[in-house]
Formats: structure tokens, C-alpha cells, sequence
């Protein structure tokens, strides 16, 4: 599958590999900013331009995982589509990674004491982990269901971003900021 894929160790001495494979057709843009590299995957149908605009001018300048969490979801919900919108902060390696207000592209996240993988395809989240075990509670949701409740996966560890979630990563280790009005 194309689109957006990361693989973000947590050893301090590697870099973060950010990988948009996509056919000319598939929607992927890269954006550079001074203070930022952006990827924004997907169609964005309304409030585009308020959206790149805020995107280009997020930077941490030092502010915590919480704050750069809100600027990251400020920007998501400027603009209306599916999409996926990653962020990576040139000053201190911090990545973001958010989708639209509803979730409706899903993006699967994968957290291992050396790196984080990120990805809109389980397939490339699988081939990253390095023993998969079968989340049972999942498998027992998805049968009784048809599919797992909240972020699980069938893959234990292997979750899925919730809408208003954004995902941080940084040398310092990963977290899952939940949306402000989110019970969880």
C-alpha cells in the first residue's frame, strides 16, 4: 500500500527514517519549513490553505509533548478531508503525527523499547515488529464485534491512532496525547 511510512529509532545516534512511496496519482506532499519537514497524506477538501499555513509555522521551541500535541491538532482541525498530516520538529527531532477530526484514513503505530514505527498500513507495521503475538482480547472483540474495540490491533503493541489523538515520538521515547474532551 502507498503513503506515509516512519520508522523512528530510539537510540539517539540514528535519525528517524520518514519514507512517502506513492504513485504520481497517490495524494502525498512533502512540505520544508525553517523550523519543520511536513508530510500530509491524503485529500484535504475544505480549509486547505488555513491548514498548510498553520502546519508551516509549527515548531516546539521547547515546549512539552502536551503543547506541541495541541499545536499539531489545532492544525488537523483547520481543515476538513481524509487525511494524515506528520511533522517532524527540526530543533529537537520531536515527531507528530495526527489525522483528520474523524480518523477516517487509519494510521497504525507500533512502540518498541528501540524505535516507534509508524505507518497507514498494518502490513508495514507487522514487518517491523520483532516477534508479533496475537492480542487474544482483539481477536476475542473482532469475533464477537467484527473488529477490536478502541486503538487495539490483532498484533499486541500494534494500535491504531484514535481521532483527536496525536502520536509524539522522540528520542526521549514515545506518547499518545488523547484529544482534550477524550474520557481516556
Amino acid at each position: 500500500m502507498p503513503g506515509l511510512r516512519i520508522v523512528y529509532p530510539l537510540v539517539a545516534s540514528d535519525r528517524a527514517s520518514v519514507e512517502a512511496d506513492a504513485p504520481a496519482w497517490y495524494p502525498v506532499e512533502s512540505l520544508e519549513t525553517a523550523s519543520a519537514r511536513i508530510w500530509i497524506e491524503g485529500r484535504i477538501y475544505r480549509g486547505r490553505p488555513e491548514l498548510v499555513n498553520r502546519v508551516e509555522s509549527i515548531g516546539s521551541g521547547g515546549v512539552d509533548d502536551s503543547a506541541f500535541a495541541a499545536q499539531l491538532r489545532a492544525c488537523v482541525e483547520s481543515g476538513d478531508g481524509d487525511f494524515v498530516v506528520a511533522c517532524l520538529d527540526r530543533s529537537d527531532g520531536r515527531l507528530g503525527v495526527a489525522g483528520d477530526r474523524f480518523g477516517r484514513l487509519p494510521v497504525y503505530y507500533h512502540a518498541s523499547e528501540s524505535r516507534v514505527v509508524v505507518a497507514r498500513d498494518q502490513g508495514f507495521v507487522l514487518a517491523h515488529v520483532d516477534v508479533p503475538v496475537i492480542d487474544h482480547t482483539a481477536l476475542a472483540q473482532a469475533l464477537l464485534f467484527g473488529f477490536p474495540l478502541r486503538s487495539r490491533t490483532l498484533i499486541a503493541g500494534a494500535h491504531r491512532l484514535l481521532p483527536g489523538e496525536v502520536l509524539v515520538v522522540s528520542p526521549r521515547g514515545s506518547r499518545v496525547v488523547p484529544a482534550p474532551a477524550s474520557p481516556f
